[in-house]
């Protein structure tokens, strides 16, 4: 009765929207976002379905068309061998579409709208079991409003399908946070969590800090080891087991256990690649050519051979185990460079979080993704680039000042709770893991996954919360 009570004061003191008008906001903030990414589906189908596409579609695109066909995860129908630089993932997801509703890529973007409002409803019920309503609210308006999110919703990419699982992953963490009793359903974050990792490899290591983090909660609550032992086996096996099988299956037929290529593959052709542009004084590209790519065919075709030509002596390898040659030549190039690293590294993060993605959303509005955007000429003869270009600046400026905002207020409130712990560990694991070189391309795109977290801590700075509001009346997920 008591914790009723307090929720009434505080509707009537205006914090909170009473129930009824808290849906429709959520409802209102849902039909918008839904209308806004059918609009350019729409502009994308009648017009050029091309702006459904990146040079990484091509690669999803052959392995799932290939298991339609073969049902065997091979990198195409033309090249049937096995596929380790792409994860299974999302060419699963985009052969289940195709098997139900044909091959028509426009199909999956459309099922991907409907997914990214799902990680809006999401960030909503986050930003509730937080907070407040209204926190939620904010921070669902904010996340809809991202043009970063908005691109990439309508791209037959990783990002939106990544995210959504992520967040039903944390959803799932806090659910447990709010209640010990439900300590037993640890596996469900862990089977979000494997499944997030197959479709992109940003979360292969998240379990270990999550897991470090179930056991300070545990701890705090003065848990036995026996119960503290249970619950992190029953989040950490869903990761571990799927990650080891992949492990062995790719052992078994490449001679490699890798779990995907593309981490040998990242560290010397772009992040080694960046930094010797640095320290001699070359572009990105040169820094490529001289390491072994052969260009842009290092993304769909055949990634090795430059760097054969090169050192013929890995020649009778697989390509997995050259990625594994790759991975050791950069780490010791790393290990002899530590601070460039970092500095390429720290340049890569800022780049992530900072670019507002102007150019793939002026793509996606049937623009050219590579003229000069910060030109006022171009824009006197392209009021939709000028426009773009606004919407996308000021929304980054805003979005970064009520973070600050929000970060301000909860260090003044008191000490924060696990779940607010919970949530900035997560925004410094996925910063950190965003890093790469300055010219890596289109950082915006690794901000996708960032964003619904960047959205709860810009809320935070948009809502006044009571003291008996943070976590002591848990709202129900």
């Amino acid at each position: 009765m008591q914790n009723q009570s307090s929720h009434q004061e505080m509707n009537a003191s205006g914090k909170n929207p009473p129930a009824g008008n808290s849906r429709r906001w959520l409802y209102t903030i849902l039909a918008a976002s839904l209308v806004l990414r059918l609009g350019l589906w729409v502009g994308g189908v009648t017009q050029d379905v091309n702006r459904f596409y990146w040079a990484d579609t091509k690669g999803y695109q052959d392995s799932a068309l290939a298991l339609l066909e073969l049902g065997k995860y091979v990198i195409s129908l033309d090249q049937p061998l096995t596929q380790t630089f792409r994860l299974p993932g999302y060419p699963l997801f985009l052969a289940a579409v195709y098997r139900i509703f044909g091959v028509w890529p426009p199909g999956v973007v459309l099922i991907q709208i409907f997914i990214s409002l799902g990680s809006i409803w999401l960030v909503y019920r986050l930003g509730r079991r937080l907070w407040n309503e209204k926190a939620g609210l904010w921070a669902a308006g904010i996340l809809a409003l991202d043009p970063v999110s908005l691109t990439y919703s309508l791209k037959v990419l990783t990002e939106t399908l990544f995210t959504f699982l992520v967040l039903v992953a944390v959803s799932l963490v806090l659910w447990i946070f709010n209640d010990s009793r439900r300590a037993r359903w640890a596996f469900l974050p862990g089977v979000a969590l494997a499944a997030a990792t197959f479709v992109k490899p940003n979360t292969l290591y998240l379990v270990w800090p999550l897991g470090l983090g179930f056991l300070a909660w545990a701890a705090s609550r003065r848990w036995g080891w026996k119960p503290v032992a249970t619950l992190l086996l029953l989040f950490a096996l869903p990761q571990v087991l799927a990650v080891g099988a992949w492990r062995q299956r790719n052992e078994r037929l490449t001679g490699s256990s890798v779990f995907s290529s593309v981490e040998g593959f990242n560290l010397y052709f772009r992040h080694v690649a960046g930094m010797m542009a640095i320290r001699e004084g070359i572009s990105w590209e040169e820094a490529q050519i001289r390491l072994g790519s052969i260009g842009r065919e290092t993304r769909d075709g055949d990634r090795v051979a430059g760097y054969v030509q090169l050192h013929p002596e890995v020649a009778g390898l697989s390509f997995e185990q050259i990625s594994e040659v790759w991975s050791r030549e950069a780490r010791e190039y790393i290990r002899q460079h530590p601070l460039l690293f970092v500095r390429v590294h720290v340049d890569g993060i800022i780049k992530t979080l900072l670019k507002p993605g102007t150019a793939q959303l002026y793509g996606l509005l049937g623009g050219r993704e590579d003229l000069p955007f910060l030109s006022p000429r171009e824009w006197a003869r392209r009021p939709v680039m000028a426009l773009t270009v606004l919407y996308t600046v000021v929304y980054v400026l805003a979005l970064y000042g009520l973070v600050l905002r929000g970060v301000w207020i909860s260090r003044k409130t008191g000490s924060p709770s696990w779940p607010h712990l919970f949530i900035a560990g997560l925004l410094i694991y996925f910063a950190a893991v965003a890093g790469g070189p300055p010219v890596w391309p289109l950082p915006s795109r690794h901000r996708v996954v960032i964003m619904p977290l960047l959205a709860l801590l810009a809320a935070r700075g948009l809502v006044r919360v009571s003291p008996g509001d943070r976590n002591s009346t848990p709202v129900e997920a």
